[in-house]
This record gives structure tokens, C-alpha cells and sequence, in this order.
């Protein structure tokens, strides 16, 4: 009898038996927590802002983010299931999105009955040149002379055409002829020949200048009458204007003066004695001209 009732008491206090003379104690299931569902999708740009406008025939990558009843986030984008609204507007692949023409498509990510979306607006592209034309006013150079403006045109897709001199990338094809800045200013440096080249996107266009020594011109000064005129010494022949022709004036003994033009116009000042006189010339570079001045007498 001792033995039993050892045996129930042990037996009560290990399980749930209430068969000892009571009720034992029970034993309740751990509760489990239901999982996480989706809540809500936000499609978002990864690197783009879908506010603005989406170039056809451009793609960018947008993402699914998922909120959860749990309140967690999570990108969904290789999980969700990817539309466009309208494909003749813009496709989707995997969250890729990619412009097609111009309008307005509603990209949408779905998981399960939750669906996020996002508009999506499509622009057609910004002309593309498909031509240039580079020119200067003169293509013959002189050295010393000042820098010429290089200028260049480009006619686009759309068939606009504009100057974009300052867009375009200079490049001399022969720096120790002559030289252009960014902004197409081309600077002789040597005689010889240059090519000139402008270049936007994958278009070129380009121009070949020519660089002269400076023309000269050979003259003389003269005192008294046409008949009866005679070589002066001491008169000074100069180039009055314009300052940027930089010219050297020297005198033979025979009273022959040269100047090396590096300018088309110039105005030539003759000083002899009291008088002063200047005279207008034009001059086509590489042509020579032979020039007298006559005083009159008094000479002096």
C-alpha cells in the first residue's frame, strides 16, 4: 500500500494524471506568431527620379520596396511582378524601364493582390548633330598677326541648325603651325599648314589655314618736282595703324624702305622734315607692291 502510493505521487508531479486521488497540473502549447504579410509597395527610381522625364530609347532601374505587417521594409524588385500600362510608351523587365516614345505609362510591381505603381513620363530624345561645318573669315594667316575666330555650325536630327562654336572641342591637327584655344581662336606660329578641327558628340568638321611670312613692300621717299625728284635721307616710312601689324621699317642706301605687312589695311605715315602725311593701303597677303611718296618742295 506504501509502494502505490509513493508510485501515484511521483507519477502526479512528473505528467498531468489526475487519477491519484486529484486534479494534476496541465501543460498549455506554446503559442506561434502568424508571418509577416505585404502591406504595401512604393516603386521608387534606384538611381533616377521618376518625377522627371525618361529620354525614349534610355533605361533606368526602379525599385520595389515592400512594407510588411510587421512594419519592416524590404526590396521585393526580383520577387514582384513587373507591368507597363502602356508598352508603346515604355516596357519593363525586371524593374528595368525603358523609353520608347514619347507619353505617359503607369509602371506597376504586384505581389500577390498588393500592387504599387508609379507614372512614368517618356520624352522624345534631344536631337543628335548630325553634321558640322567648321570656317574662319580668312584661312590665310600671317605670322604675328593677331588670333582668328574659328566658328562652327552643326545642323541636328530634328533638322535645326545653330552655331555652337563654344560647345565644340578644338583641336590642332599641327601645333607648331598654328594653335586654337576652346573658344576657336586660332594663333599662327610657323609657316606651314594647319587643319583645324571641331568635334561634338561623334561629328566633326574641320578647316585648313595657311600661315605666311608677312608680305613686304618696298618703297621710297622722294623730294622735288616729278621731273626733277630726288631720293631723301632722314624721312621715316611706318605702319600708323593699326598697332597690332607690329612692323619693323628699315632703309637701304639708295633710301628704299621695306615693311613687313602683317595686315591686310593699314595706314602708312611717311615723316620727312616738317611734313607728315599718312596714306591708306589694302594689301592682299603674299602679293608685293612697290610704293613711292613724292614731296613737293619746300622738303624740308
Amino acid at each position: 500500500m506504501r509502494n502505490i502510493s509513493r508510485f501515484c505521487a511521483v507519477f502526479a508531479a512528473l505528467t498531468f494524471s489526475a487519477s491519484c486521488g486529484g486534479n494534476g497540473p496541465t501543460v498549455s502549447p506554446t503559442p506561434t506568431t502568424p508571418p509577416a504579410t505585404v502591406m504595401s509597395i512604393a516603386v521608387t527610381g534606384k538611381d533616377f527620379d521618376f518625377g522627371s522625364d525618361l529620354d525614349a530609347g534610355k533605361c533606368q532601374q526602379a525599385v520595389a520596396m515592400a512594407r510588411f505587417s510587421d512594419g519592416t521594409e524590404k526590396d521585393m524588385s526580383s520577387e514582384a511582378v513587373w507591368g507597363s500600362s502602356d508598352e508603346a510608351v515604355a516596357k519593363v523587365s525586371s524593374g528595368l524601364v525603358c523609353g520608347v516614345s514619347a507619353g505617359t505609362s503607369r509602371i506597376t510591381a504586384k505581389l500577390g493582390t498588393i500592387e504599387g505603381g508609379i507614372e512614368v513620363k517618356v520624352r522624345r530624345p534631344p536631337p543628335t548633330a548630325v553634321s558640322l561645318v567648321a570656317r574662319a573669315e580668312t584661312t590665310d594667316l600671317v605670322l604675328g598677326q593677331q588670333p582668328v575666330q574659328a566658328t562652327a555650325r552643326a545642323t541636328f536630327s530634328d533638322n535645326s541648325a545653330r552655331d555652337v562654336t563654344n560647345e565644340v572641342d578644338w583641336i590642332s591637327l599641327n601645333l607648331t603651325v598654328a594653335t586654337v584655344s576652346p573658344k576657336g581662336l586660332v594663333t599662327p606660329v610657323a609657316v606651314g599648314k594647319a587643319g583645324i578641327r571641331a568635334k561634338l558628340g561623334n561629328v566633326e568638321g574641320s578647316m585648313e589655314v595657311t600661315v605666311k611670312e608677312p608680305t613686304t613692300i618696298y618703297g621710297a621717299v622722294y623730294c622735288g618736282s616729278p621731273f626733277g625728284a630726288r631720293v631723301v635721307s632722314g624721312a621715316t616710312a611706318e605702319i600708323a595703324e593699326p598697332a597690332s601689324a607690329r612692323v619693323q621699317t628699315t632703309t637701304d642706301s639708295q633710301g628704299r624702305y621695306s615693311l613687313a605687312v602683317r595686315v591686310a589695311t593699314f595706314k602708312l605715315r611717311v615723316v620727312y622734315g616738317q611734313r607728315d602725311q599718312n596714306y591708306d593701303w589694302t594689301l592682299a597677303v603674299g602679293t608685293r607692291l612697290e610704293w613711292n611718296v613724292l614731296f613737293s618742295p619746300p622738303c624740308n
